[in-house]
């Protein structure tokens, strides 16, 4: 059973003009933070498998990870000593910024900026009213955008489009990174441009020979081109024919985000081939050749 956990000033020991938590906090359900606290800070991890809302003037700080199996949205800043993980949209009134990495099933925006030590990956659009700046890559389905300077260190961008004052990918490769977006403002004064290329984050079956269910890191095209090229012939039809994008994309989603297999083992068995041989750990029960 599900429950909303509702966090009022009283639920925090105040030190030093901040509210700070002092316990790791999981929750099957939705956590929602009152409005006009600040900063409240969590010593440890803060999760949930629906949402993560704070109301207006108060912030969230965890020494570990923020993640929500749906939404997470402060009215302030969201801050994170590890990654930030969310299944829909990460919103927050000021800056957002990660230790480790910046990930949303749906869009992420920043009234200021967004700064993660690692990769910042949108299944929609990045928004900021300040700079963007990632360690690694920044990936977005739809746009990336940024007030000042967008900064990927280590890898390239993939987008739509991209718009800033000023974009650099590669600081720290060897090689020459691309910006595969649209440059719709500003100027790239560090990577190759090269045509857009955002990600899919869209749902599959059987994209993997033992994997049930599984989102799209780039078009699906590449996938089937990999399958006709390099696995035996004689896997290649029944992988083709059960690799399917999933029709109820919310169902399946809202199971994924609640690790509940009994309702995506329905929703693919309505979906799938009627003879599909998935036996719960692969499309080939009898062994399979490559």
């Amino acid at each position: 059973m599900t429950e909303d956990k509702i966090l009022s000033r009283q639920d925090f020991r105040e030190e030093s003009g901040f509210l700070h938590y002092d316990s790791n906090l999981s929750v099957d359900g939705s956590i929602k933070i009152e409005a006009n606290l600040g900063w409240v800070i969590f010593k440890f991890g803060i999760s949930a498998t629906h949402s993560i809302v704070a109301g207006s003037g108060t912030g969230i700080e965890a020494g570990q990870g923020i993640e929500a199996g749906q939404g997470i949205k402060a009215g302030e800043g969201i801050k994170a000593g590890w990654g930030i993980k969310a299944g829909e949209g990460i919103e927050a009134g000021q800056g957002i910024k990660a230790g480790w990495g910046i990930e949303a099933g749906q869009g992420i925006k920043a009234g200021w900026g967004i700064k993660a030590g690692e990769g910042i990956e949108a299944g929609q659009g990045i928004k900021a009213g300040q700079g963007i700046k990632a360690g690694q890559g920044i990936k977005a389905g739809e746009g990336i955008e940024a007030g000042q300077g967008i900064i990927s260190l280590l890898y390239g961008i993939r987008a739509k489009f991209v718009s800033g004052l000023r974009i650099a990918v590669g600081f720290d490769n060897r090689n020459l990174q691309k910006v595969e977006a649209e440059v719709k403002k500003g100027d790239v004064i560090l990577g190759e441009v090269a045509p857009p290329n955002p990600i899919t984050h869209e749902l599959y079956w059987h994209i993997h020979h033992e994997m049930l269910i599984e989102r799209t890191y780039e078009p699906i095209e590449n996938r089937i081109a990999y399958i006709k090229e390099n696995k035996d012939p004689k896997e290649v039809p029944i992988r083709l024919k059960l690799l399917r994008k999933v029709q109820d994309q919310k169902a399946a989603a809202k199971a994924m985000n609640r690790n509940d297999i009994d309702a995506l083992i329905a929703l693919h068995k309505k979906e799938c081939e009627p003879d599909c041989p998935w036996n719960g750990h692969t499309i080939f029960p009898e062994g399979k050749v490559n």
